[in-house]
């Protein structure tokens, strides 16, 4: 099993983890006053489990930033790993789970079908982790229904495949659009410039980073 890591932590949460799936994406655990929330399970569904069972605390929920195939290839049995998990996904999304020329699975050689949603996402939705709060934005673009989560008041951004370091999410899949991925990121670069982004590929970065060095972002047309 891939190894975990500690990516981010405050007083009141810790974010662990670890590269899973045939794509190498970012599978994260939030963890806060004995609650759980496991953000774009792909793979290693046990090591999640594990970790939030020897930390004593519940997964509460599962939640996708998006419903390609990479990011939700291990969702199946991670919720029935954590059976009573709220099984959280963007709104705009809830009938790509199925749809395998929209989630790409086909392309992964496959995927073990999640169930239904439990809990569908919209913009400025509130999600109680423990003792903090994630807040839902809306930032399509990479897909339509694409959404990170804000640690609010902690500066911690799960920004799923809209922001990687030094790069941005491709437009050319299905349901990807150019100028919908403009404006996601103008709403991205007015969160406080301190925020840790923790995105689905690659190493983690922090928004100054990115606004200072990120051509897809220092390129930006100027609003006036």
């Amino acid at each position: 099993m891939p190894p975990l890591s500690v990516c981010a932590r405050g007083d009141d949460f810790l974010v662990l983890s670890a590269v899973t799936g045939l794509l190498d994406t970012n599978t994260y655990m939030l963890l806060s006053s004995g609650s759980a929330a496991v953000f774009d399970p792909a793979g290693s569904a046990t090591l999640f489990a594990r970790a939030a069972a020897d930390r004593n605390s519940s997964i509460d929920y599962v939640i996708l930033t998006h419903t390609h195939a990479d990011h939700m290839a291990a969702a199946a049995e991670l919720l029935s790993l954590a059976p009573n998990a709220v099984f959280a996904v963007p709104a705009l999304e809830s009938d790509w789970l199925r749809r395998t020329s929209h989630n790409l699975s086909y392309a992964v050689g496959g995927i073990d079908s999640p169930p239904d949603p439990s809990l569908l996402l919209h913009d400025g939705d509130m999600l109680p982790v423990g003792s903090i709060r994630l807040c839902c934005l809306s930032l399509p673009g990479h897909t339509p229904g694409s959404t990170a989560y804000l640690v609010s008041g902690r500066n911690v951004l799960f920004s799923g495949d809209i922001l990687f370091r030094g790069s941005v999410g491709r437009v050319d899949l299905p349901g990807g659009d150019e100028p919908s991925l403009v404006l996601s990121l103008r709403r991205i670069v007015s969160l406080p410039h301190d925020t840790v982004v923790l995105p689905g590929h690659g190493p983690a970065t922090t928004l100054s980073a990115e606004i200072a060095s990120n051509p897809f972002i220092t390129s930006l047309p100027q609003t006036h």
